[in-house]
């Protein structure tokens, strides 16, 4: 009881005299008339008698702007409605003994609550709000399963979708995952007639409101409801990539980036397509971060993608697509690279060079034997190949040794000076890559290679 006082209270608080008469007007004016309920109300607000007075001719005023006081009638209803709402007297009509029974109602049902019998609090508790939904997730997902009349399947299908929208808002996450995951199986399954139904409701919850606002909240949820959020996601399909793709925009790493992320990279191949709007934004951080996802999901689909990245003039964004082609084990993502450097000069090819180099990675180095193999050594390409031996020989491997014995026993005529630079820049990365097979290459130049290779092959062992 103390609690409804101080809410009535604060509601009467709350209220000015002209907020009270705007609601005296509006309700007049629809009903017509003023009735005992009215001023039941009108006296708790305004218990106060000049307060009353004051209320009313506000009321009157605001009544004569509209039609309803402009009514030949008005003047003889605004009298009884005055009286009414000045006089009203509920005690000739509420006993003592009813009004005191009202005035302890709070208090009987919270006695009555705390008085259920052991042996029926369990089934009280039954029906909470809870269960209630649990039984709601089963249900429905029984008719999903058990439907088989073709023309009503789409209907039933939208049905559990909307319950799973229900389900998110209520931040339900566990009823959340059985319900996609009914869905996904019935989808899954051709022979079923909620099949086709089932794949556009899933494909349908990544554009309701809810599905957007959880993940936008995706940052802020416990690790245990991420991992629901991540298996939910997994269910509905790669479709739910295009709302995770949003945090894959800002430049900072935030536990909402980590985990759309990690969310987007488990669809692979799928998923490529659905972040291509990121290579056409306008920020730079959304084209690198898409670049480096495109990189650890490596499918050959997504060198299309990171091509137009490699001619761009953010060296950030540049560098990540160097490192996401030099991670994907096909031809097309190799010359892709090696094109770039060809068309690059200066500052660029550097950024390019030093992005392979900075992987430290293995998988780099294909990339590099192939712009040595495919290269002209003696012509335009000349400073190009010096770049990529200088990049093999701080990453470079056995991989690297036959490109580099075959490089450094090139020569032409009237091409002294870069025979010999080659040839230095091959021994070196042999020697920096400090294996059998290339301290053999090196023995091997110093007693079979032209007069100017075995110089400088003993010079360098």
């Amino acid at each position: 009881m103390r609690a409804t006082a101080a809410v009535v209270a604060g509601v009467v608080a709350a209220m000015d005299d002209g907020r009270v008469a705007q609601l005296l007007a509006t309700t007049l004016a629809i009903e017509g008339q003023a009735s005992e309920r009215l001023a039941a109300v009108f006296n708790t607000i305004a218990t106060d008698h000049d307060r009353r007075h004051r209320i009313l001719t506000m009321t009157r005023h605001m009544l004569a702007e509209t039609d309803f006081g402009r009514q030949d009638a008005f003047q003889s209803l605004w009298k009884s409605m005055d009286e009414l709402l000045l006089t009203y007297n509920e005690r000739p009509f509420v006993s003592a003994g009813y009004r005191a029974s009202l005035d302890q109602v709070n208090a009987r049902a919270e006695q009555m609550a705390n008085d259920v019998p052991a042996d029926l609090v369990e089934l009280v508790e039954t029906l909470g709000q809870d269960n209630v939904r649990r039984l709601s997730v089963r249900l429905l997902i029984d008719l999903l399963k058990l439907e088989r009349d073709p023309d009503r399947a789409p209907e039933v299908a939208s049905d559990v979708a909307a319950l799973a929208e229900d389900l998110l808002l209520a931040g339900d996450y566990e009823s959340v995952l059985a319900v996609v995951t009914a869905l996904a199986e019935q989808a899954g399954d051709s022979t079923a007639v909620t099949s086709e139904g089932s794949r556009v409701a899933l494909d349908g919850i990544v554009n309701t409101i809810a599905f957007v606002e959880a993940i936008a909240l995706l940052g802020e949820m416990t690790d245990g409801e991420a991992a629901l959020f991540d298996d939910i996601s997994a269910r509905i399909g790669p479709a739910a990539a295009d709302a995770l793709k949003t945090h894959l925009e800002p430049e900072e790493l935030t536990p909402a980036r980590t985990r759309a992320t990690a969310i987007i990279r488990r669809y692979e191949v799928r998923a490529i397509s659905r972040i291509a709007s990121l290579i056409d934004s306008p920020a730079w951080a959304a084209q690198r971060n898409a670049a480096e996802l495109l990189g650890e999901i490596g499918a050959p689909d997504a060198v299309p993608l990171l091509q137009p990245l490699l001619r761009g003039h953010d060296a950030r964004v540049t560098s990540a697509a160097v490192r996401a082609l030099a991670s994907i084990k096909d031809p097309a993502a190799a010359r892709a690279v090696h094109t770039v450097l060809r068309a690059a000069t200066g500052e660029q090819r550097r950024a390019v060079v030093e992005a392979l180099v900075a992987m430290r990675d293995a998988r780099v180095v294909p990339v590099l034997v192939r712009i040595v193999e495919e290269s002209n050594p003696f012509g335009a390409d000349h400073a190009l190949v010096i770049d990529a031996v200088g990049a093999l020989s701080q990453v470079g491997d056995d991989h690297a040794v036959p490109a580099l014995t075959t490089l450094m026993r090139k020569k032409r005529l009237f091409a002294r000076r870069k025979g010999k630079a080659l040839k230095e820049h091959s021994l070196a990365a042999l020697r920096a890559i400090r294996t059998p097979a290339a301290t053999r290459a090196i023995d091997d130049a110093s007693r079979t290679g032209d007069r100017m290779l075995r110089k400088l092959a003993k010079a360098v062992a």
